[in-house]
């Protein structure tokens, strides 16, 4: 802390012949203020150390309690243990009613051959007019009867067979950290540039690399490269940052219904984890996952859905809206038939064509309800949904949506909603009365600070908004500004 010294002035009373220096801060002092200086010193170790350390210590066990293994948890296991023994037990039950079935088929038909030799035996007896060939006949049917029926008897004439197929059972059921959303920071009282940037197609509608046709949505991975599902091109592209043309990663082989194209996609997401695409490919009434390493096709993991959209929440578990059933259904890792989380059962939260979905941290999922020009949601396991953004009809109104489409909800809670028909993007604040407009139309257009008939949005991680100019063909971002 201190060492000795030689004849100098003390840094605090400026006096001669200071005694100590402070190793630390190498000032000199006289032996009154050294002391002073060293109890200043444990003083501000005690607050920022001493009480550094203490909250560190608070939240570190804070943490571990709430890392310490809750009952649920192994209820969860518990509960797939019994599903599990119910359908082996089920299976078992389903074998013994096939061998008691066949064994009931034999006798069924043992019993038939006995009653007709028994009326034949009868027939003969009684009209009294058989002859040596009737009885060597008769004797024939008894023998092969007899036969039948020992066969009948034999356990070895039925056989149980079991599948050798390889259960996977350590991706049966296993556990796993469950994915953060990652979800960009936008301050509460942010606003975006009133002129945006072309970043995809504005070349007029067609089927070149620099162009889009009816593009419907946009993901932005974490290198700024952002996925397009060009509809009517029948294909997804990508176009990596400051790039002027785009890449097909998936479709482009005309539409149709093969494994390597699509017919009119709506959506994309990536699946970081599986390092794939994976695709609403509503034209052919099916999801698809496709490798983001260039594969040539993609498999179908859903079939039969009218999809309209999807989602994908920290579980990996997926969720489509279904344009048809005016639903929402949620698939868990590798399931086909889906639970329905949004459907709704009275006027107040039914809904008419469902559009884009957005699944928040809490698994609370948010629908653009698109024929009755409002946003919804439903708190998870909730069968009830909450109308949170328009829902007064359609209009162009502050309080009112028309068509909505895409589908965001930041940190605080907020909505960003494309209001399609109004040709602007709007904010809704958690339980607000009515939203504000984050991007206007002025007078629908095609410059810059205009949109026609917005589909799709999204924000990259810095802020910027990503907006699906449908009319324009383009995809546009309008920047975030600093407050």
């Amino acid at each position: 802390m201190a060492t000795l010294t030689t004849s100098s002035e003390c840094s605090q009373c400026s006096k001669t012949k200071a005694q100590c220096t402070c190793r630390g801060c190498q000032g000199s002092f006289c032996t009154k203020h050294f002391n002073e200086h060293r109890q200043q010193l444990s003083v501000r170790f005690d607050q920022e150390i001493g009480e550094a350390h203490d909250e560190l210590v608070q939240q570190i066990d804070k943490l571990t309690r709430q890392n310490k293994i809750h009952d649920d948890i192994f209820s969860e296991i518990d509960r797939w243990e019994t599903r599990m023994i119910k359908k082996i037990q089920q299976v078992a039950e389903k074998v013994r009613r096939q061998i008691i079935e066949l064994v009931s088929q034999g006798t069924e038909t043992l019993n038939d051959e006995l009653k007709a030799l028994t009326k034949d035996i009868r027939r003969c007896r009684q009209e009294d007019d058989f002859v040596e060939e009737d009885i060597e006949n008769l004797r024939q049917k008894i023998y092969e009867l007899q036969s039948s029926f020992e066969k009948t008897t034999v356990s070895n004439d039925i056989e149980v067979i079991e599948r050798k197929d390889p259960i996977k059972w350590n991706r049966m059921i296993y556990a796993r950290k469950r994915q953060q959303m990652l979800l960009p920071s936008i301050p509460l009282n942010v606003k975006w540039a009133l002129k945006g940037c072309t970043i995809a197609g504005g070349h007029g509608r067609g089927d070149a690399l620099n162009q889009l046709n009816a593009p419907f949505s946009v993901y932005i991975d974490d290198k700024q490269s952002i996925y397009i599902a060009d509809c009517e091109n029948h294909r997804i592209v990508e176009w990596k940052p400051n790039s002027t043309v785009g890449e097909v990663v998936a479709g482009g082989n005309g539409s149709g219904n093969r494994a390597n194209q699509l017919c009119c996609p709506t959506d994309v997401i990536v699946d970081k984890e599986a390092n794939s695409l994976i695709i609403c490919d509503r034209g052919n009434r099916r999801i698809m996952r496709w490798s983001c390493q260039r594969g040539t096709c993609g498999e179908t993991i859903i079939s039969n859905i009218d999809c309209s959209r999807l989602s994908m929440d920290n579980r990996r578990s997926l969720y489509v809206s279904d344009w048809k059933k005016n639903e929402v259904r949620r698939f868990d890792d590798g399931g086909t038939e889906g639970t329905i989380v949004a459907r709704g059962s009275g006027p107040s939260d039914r809904l008419s064509q469902p559009t884009c979905i957005f699944v928040d941290q809490d698994h609370s999922v948010f629908v653009s309800d698109y024929d009755n020009h409002r946003v919804l949601k439903w708190i998870k396991d909730s069968h009830e949904g909450i109308i949170i953004a328009g829902g007064n009809r359609e209009g162009n109104d502050l309080t009112q949506l028309s068509h909505p489409q895409g589908l965001f909800v930041d940190q605080f809670g907020r909505i960003y909603v494309s209001d399609q028909r109004n040709h602007r993007v709007m904010r809704w604040c958690d339980s607000a009365k009515q939203g504000e407009v984050i991007v206007d139309a002025n007078n629908t257009g095609d410059s810059l600070c205009q949109l026609n008939r917005p589909i799709g949005l999204s924000f990259d991680q810095y802020g910027n908004l990503y907006v699906v100019d449908g009319g324009n063909d383009r995809v546009i971002r309008f920047n975030m500004q600093p407050n």
